[in-house]
């Protein structure tokens, strides 16, 4: 079981690697980080069981470690730029 903390997990390219992602690991803890700005939306993944969707940026300091699962991750999947 891993735990993925996913930035920009509610647009378009996010959203569907979350439903890859909750089809393929059921067991897995899912955390979406998204902004939802131009291309950030709650309906993309609205449909994807147990998944935490923490509004806010990046750049966030704070926002960001509210939003990491409490247990060890591998580290980034996806990488954006720096703030």
């Amino acid at each position: 079981m891993a735990n993925l903390l996913v930035t920009g997990g509610a647009g378009f390219i996010g959203g569907n690697f979350m439903h890859y992602w909750r089809a393929r690991y059921p067991a897995d803890t899912l955390v979406v980080l998204d902004a939802l700005t131009y291309a950030g939306n709650r309906a993309t993944i609205a449909d994807v069981p147990g998944i935490e969707l923490v509004v806010g940026t990046i750049c966030d300091t704070r926002r960001r470690a509210a939003a990491q699962p409490q247990h060890r991750h591998a580290g980034p999947l996806r990488r954006r730029k720096p703030c």
